[in-house]
């Protein structure tokens, strides 16, 4: 038999900051002709087991009595005349699903709500990393990110020419939406080293106890991020640009809540217009009657996390699952406010994550040359590690970054922000007339900056005859008092 722990605290005012979520907050229907419905809102930010906070709004005070019930284990409250009400509930002891019922009694007669909840033995400061993917630390992290990727691809196919170098960093870039990051990495070695704790290191006995500096498992951790990232967006089946169907969607989040119920930990994808993040769900609070699920997640943004009662990396998405506007995958509280919405999530097997068959490198560079060439022929540029960087025509139109203003001036001419690094898209009538301008980093004065890196892929003609060419320009000289310009002819001369 499953053991229950039932706890209560209750407070006049809400005891967390995380409180006040419309999006999470329910009504509860106690009587048709009350004018001020009670409210209900249930989160989580703790590790296994769950510690449940709850918060009843009551604007006409009429409830008098709460009372929970998890079918093995009932908790029962009395509630003074008060317009908030906030209790705390650790309601089960052992991972595992179970359906939890809230009944409020009121003035008015008794409203119920029913709710699924389940998560697996995710503890903080046992099977998180004490390291973070936030660029904190310089372990394990490889900037500028195409160098990376190309150790990745040189020991997964072999030798590659520099077209397909090229073609693999242009089409990396384009998957990840925002800033460049190690997140797949962290998700997904998470739920291996949870899986199979015989993976981990001799001298670790859990995932906190490797430290920043074990450079076997930071390699290790690269290639699984390119691993994953090509097995599910490169060469597998999801493409990131197409919106997601509320069946889809359904199906993903039932893999998800279907893993932690055999007690396995769910990396996952949540993917954004201009965000593209990882994380590592570990529980859920289902509402049958909103058709609402709340994953409760591992991010990997902040180190040295410890304290499983509560963790600012504990975060919650939540997902309604028969809507498919903006506003349907809400990532709530979280630090970073451009990632508030979410236009698809993915539930990614550890399981189907290997070596990438040999024949899908030559597809991927096929779908590349085939997308720069329609509807008009393109040379791709990508432009690493920088603060700014811009094209300049003769007339002195602009089309990139330079401060905090982006600038479209020049028609024709593509571009895409992914954090310090930008792609340029270019027709081949502009190319001999623009001028490539990019700002160094800025670094502290003892600091060793990254190189400078920029890679151009023309896809050719094949019915003219010009075959596809490539050039990677590594280690640039970049002036730190002033903008590095380099004329795109010189550059790339172009047949």
């Amino acid at each position: 038999m499953k053991r229950m722990l039932l706890a209560g605290l209750l407070a006049a005012a809400p005891v967390f900051g995380q409180f006040g979520h419309e999006e999470r907050t329910v009504q509860l229907t106690c009587a048709a002709t009350v004018e001020q419905p009670i409210s209900i809102e249930l989160h989580t930010d703790s590790g296994a087991p769950l510690v449940i906070h709850m918060q009843l709004r009551d604007p006409s005070r009429s409830a008098r009595h709460l009372r929970v019930d998890t079918g093995v284990a009932v908790f029962e409250l009395t509630l003074p005349a008060r317009g908030e009400h906030s209790v705390t509930l650790t309601p089960f002891a052992d991972p595992g699903v179970y359906d939890l019922l809230l009944e409020v009694d009121t003035v008015h007669g008794t409203c119920t709500r029913e709710y699924r909840i389940g998560f697996m033995d995710f503890r903080w400061g046992r099977d998180n990393f004490r390291f973070a993917n936030n660029g904190a630390t310089r372990h394990g992290e490889v900037r500028p990110y195409s160098i990376g990727l190309l150790e990745w691809a040189g020991e997964r196919f072999g030798e590659l020419d520099t077209v397909e170098d090229v073609a693999l960093i242009y089409r990396t870039y384009d998957l990840f939406k925002g800033a460049t990051g190690r997140c797949y990495a962290f998700s997904v070695s998470q739920a291996r080293f949870m899986d199979d704790p015989d993976l981990l290191p001799a001298h670790s006995p859990s995932v906190y106890r490797i430290f920043a500096g074990a450079s076997a498992i930071q390699r290790e951790m690269n290639m699984l991020q390119n691993d994953t990232v090509f097995a599910y967006f490169v060469a597998g089946p999801y493409d990131v640009h197409r919106r997601q169907s509320t069946d889809e969607r359904a199906a993903e989040v039932q893999a998800i809540m279907d893993r932690i119920e055999t007690g396995r930990a769910a990396p996952f994808g949540y993917l954004g217009d201009d965000r593209h993040h990882s994380m590592l769900a570990y529980g859920f609070i289902y509402d049958p009657a909103a058709g609402t699920v709340q994953l409760v997640s591992a991010n990997n943004w902040t180190d040295q996390l410890s304290s499983n009662l509560s963790s600012a990396d504990a975060e919650t998405v939540l997902v309604r699952m028969s809507e498919t506007d903006g506003d349907s995958i809400r990532w709530l509280d979280e630090p970073v406010r451009a990632y508030r919405s979410a236009g698809k999530i993915v539930f990614v097997d550890p399981d189907r994550i290997g070596r990438p068959d040999e024949d899908s490198l030559q597809h991927t560079v096929a779908r590349v040359l085939e997308t720069l060439r329609s509807p008009d022929s393109r040379t791709a540029i990508v432009v690493e590690t920088v603060r700014y960087a811009m094209l300049v025509d003769g007339d002195g139109n602009r089309a990139g970054r330079d401060g905090g203003r982006r600038f479209t001036e020049i028609p024709g001419v593509r571009y895409r922000v992914h954090g310090e690094n930008m792609v340029f898209e270019v027709p081949e009538a502009l190319w001999d007339g623009l001028e490539l301008v990019m700002h160094r980093l800025e670094g502290e004065e003892s600091e060793v900056l990254p190189q400078t890196r920029v890679a151009l892929l023309d896809p050719g003609d094949p019915l003219g005859g010009i075959e596809p060419a490539a050039r990677i320009v590594s280690d640039v000289s970049m002036n730190p008092a002033e903008p590095t310009r380099a004329a795109l002819r010189d550059l790339y001369q172009r047949e």
